[in-house]
């Protein structure tokens, strides 16, 4: 495409970094790098143009007190827009761990960072040294992982105290609340790491009553497919939406299994589907209890189930474990970010307008 190479072809690193707004300089990098194709052959060439980008946006989300988003998208881009070129080029590997280790950390414990960052890292493993040739991933306490997180959800629980009750908030508590039981027993650890790689805490896995979506940004959503008539009164009486659109929004009625609960699906276009989703933790611009619309990129579920055969052979997905599942999902979870970055990228590159990206 004429407008991406020409794109490519303009980026200037000095030139960039007279921009006073962090938020395009972090869209104009990252859309540069997903472009750009393979990395650059001489290795010492891509470790100070990487070293030049993430120190400046470092340097620049500091000052937003925001620095896990110019890393959480750098490894979004890097881990799997540019998966090819880990696997061709091993020297890679190494070049990251150095960016990272001595950029990121500065001289700080690896406990130091950013409980988001150290989550993107743990699903990206391809891009570092494995094993014990690494020196990177053996530094990340994922049981360090799971106490910030639960500091989260404290933190939503306490939020959630000084929200009007009704059915929306008392779903969002319930959801809180079966998530602290599990992170209570210790049995449910390892899948409790595992979703919060993937970013995607199973309703099914977890006892949920909705799929919970863990964002890049680090926000937590219960994603609602669909709603109870009390929910949707509570929506109306709220005025969330009005009565009519709510109902236009309906696409059925059906029972699923032992649920009366009504589909609703806001939209659907090239980037997939539209939901609504109950937000669970603090943001900049919204609340524990708040309606968000969320876009369903991909049906995570749908492509995992096709990737049993990959793994297992001719096993099919109600016959295989749990931890089976799940290294489904986190393959297909690795295999969609890829394809869903350059999509998104594509569609804003002629207009150079700010995107920040949440796949779920």
């Amino acid at each position: 495409m004429t407008s991406e190479t020409t794109y490519i072809a303009e980026f200037d690193l000095t030139k960039w970094k007279e921009s006073n707004n962090a938020f395009h300089k972090l869209e104009n990098a990252m859309t540069h790098l997903i472009f750009a194709g393979d990395l650059d052959e001489d290795l010492n060439k891509t470790s100070e143009v990487l070293q030049n980008i993430m120190q400046h946006l470092q340097d620049e989300y500091k000052k937003e007190e925001k620095l896990y988003l110019p890393w959480v998208r750098f490894f979004d881009v890097i881990g799997h827009g540019l998966q090819s070129a880990f696997e061709l080029e091993p020297n890679l590997k190494g070049t990251m761990e150095t960016l990272v280790l001595e950029l990121l950390t500065q001289g700080s414990t690896i406990k130091a960072i950013d409980w988001r960052i150290a989550k993107k890292i743990l699903g990206i493993p391809h891009v570092f040294l494995p094993g014990k040739k690494s020196r990177l991933l053996p530094l990340i306490s994922k049981e360090d992982l799971l106490k910030a997180f639960q500091q989260e959800i404290e933190t939503a629980f306490e939020d959630l105290v000084w929200v009007p009750s009704n059915s929306l908030t008392r779903t969002a508590k319930d959801a809180l609340k079966k998530l602290q039981e599990c992170f209570n027993d210790e049995s449910f650890h390892d899948r409790l790491i595992q979703a919060l790689t993937i970013g995607r805490f199973d309703k099914t896995i977890f006892g949920l009553s909705h799929t919970l979506i863990c964002g890049e940004d680090g926000g937590l959503v219960l994603l609602l497919n669909r709603l109870s008539k009390e929910q949707q009164e509570d929506m109306v009486k709220g005025s969330i939406v009005t009565k009519d659109y709510l109902q236009d929004k309906i696409k059925n009625n059906e029972k699923k299994g032992d649920s009366t609960n009504d589909r609703v699906v806001i939209g659907a276009g090239g980037f997939g589907t539209v939901r609504f989703g109950l937000n669970l933790f603090r943001e900049s611009k919204v609340r524990p209890g708040d309606i968000i619309c969320i876009k369903k990129t991909k049906d995570l579920t749908h492509v995992a189930k096709n990737l049993v055969p990959t793994f297992y052979g001719e096993a099919e997905w109600a016959n295989i474990d749990e931890s089976e599942k799940e290294t489904c999902l986190l393959a297909a979870a690795n295999g969609i970010t890829g394809p869903t970055l350059r999509i998104i990228l594509a569609a804003v590159l002629p207009t150079k307008s700010t995107l920040l990206i949440s796949l779920i």
